[in-house]
């Protein structure tokens, strides 16, 4: 199963990480770099949020974000293999389903709030507040 990547909007939602397209089926929070944020002119109607919701995905969010720089720094270092790059991005993949588990949450709840936070400005600010209290 292929999933989309989608990345947070906001420079608190992206834990000054930028996640490269790395293990398919693994959500990733991060930006690529060379690419700009989405902001849409008026927030998209989407299903509704509760605020338990919000706070554990900016808990997973907060996780994510030193998973994903990590892994990162690993795999783009000099002389790196390709097969030493795909054991990162399956440990990756199973860290990151691991953390949302532990925050209640399913790789498809995951990638619908990313979408969410993508195209609802309010709904980011809501994030990005989260995540700032830490809750």
């Amino acid at each position: 199963m292929t999933t989309t990547q989608p990345q947070p909007s906001s420079p608190a939602m992206q834990n000054g990480a930028s996640t490269p397209p790395m293990a398919s089926g693994a959500p990733q929070a991060g930006v690529q770099s060379g690419s700009q944020p989405m902001m849409p002119s008026a927030p998209q109607a989407g299903p509704a949020v509760s605020n338990g919701e919000i706070m554990h995905f900016a808990s997973a969010l907060r996780e994510i974000g030193p998973l994903s720089s990590k892994m990162r720094t690993e795999a783009m270092q000099k002389g790196v293999s390709k097969a030493k790059q795909q054991a990162l991005e399956q440990t990756y993949a199973k860290d990151v389903h691991g953390i949302l588990a532990k925050n209640d949450l399913s790789a498809s709840t995951y990638e619908m709030l990313m979408r969410k936070a993508h195209s609802d400005p309010q709904f980011a600010q809501k994030v990005e507040a989260a995540i700032k209290s830490g809750a």
